[in-house]
């Protein structure tokens, strides 16, 4: 199957209402963050669950075998499902949803920034006060350098974007001289 972002959201929410049900919230946010960040830093294992030239029946053994004894039932019991329903190219996406819909209900936006090269910790943290009291909200900020945008700042949550790049500023500034016409 393809990769569908609805799907992850379904899974996302059916798995956060069943641990609030269980009292387990915290437990499942904590693991659910782990293994999407051990899937980012080492993809073998997420490359292992997709591969369609390695039987389910193994698959499910060796999750069973890696996650068992260290993750909530119910987070292992997703990803068994997701596996049996050919909807496990969704569990990164799953599980990042999870820590976003989690920090979401406890007031924490997750967010992005972008810049053109790496920032000190007291810039971060110069930066992250900014924006939350312009903004009145709490972010969970992830920062990302890409040396393309080559100055300022890109910022993104929900569903806002906030271009303040050099390269968005010369583009607009292109589009400006483009459109005046020269006698």
């Amino acid at each position: 199957m393809e990769f569908d972002p609805a799907v992850a959201h379904i899974y996302a929410e059916a798995l956060l209402e069943a641990a609030r049900r269980a009292g387990t919230t915290d437990q499942v946010f904590e693991q659910a963050d782990a293994i999407y960040r051990c899937f980012r830093k080492d993809s073998r294992l997420r490359r292992f669950l997709e591969s369609p030239r390695i039987p389910k029946e193994g698959k499910h053994r060796v999750i069973d075998r890696v996650f068992r004894a260290r993750v909530e039932p119910l987070l292992l019991n997703l990803i068994h499902v997701m596996l049996r329903n050919n909807r496990i190219e969704n569990l990164d996406d799953t599980l990042r949803l999870v820590y976003e819909l989690v920090e979401e209900s406890r007031g924490i936006i997750p967010a992005a920034v972008t810049t053109a090269v790496g920032l000190t910790e007291e810039q971060r943290g110069r930066l992250q006060r900014t924006l939350a009291s312009r903004l009145d909200l709490r972010f969970d900020i992830r920062f990302r350098v890409d040396p393309d945008i080559l100055g300022g700042v890109i910022f993104k949550y929900r569903d806002r974007l906030i271009d303040g790049s050099l390269r968005f500023d010369l583009q607009e500034l292109q589009e400006r001289l483009m459109g005046v016409a020269i006698d």
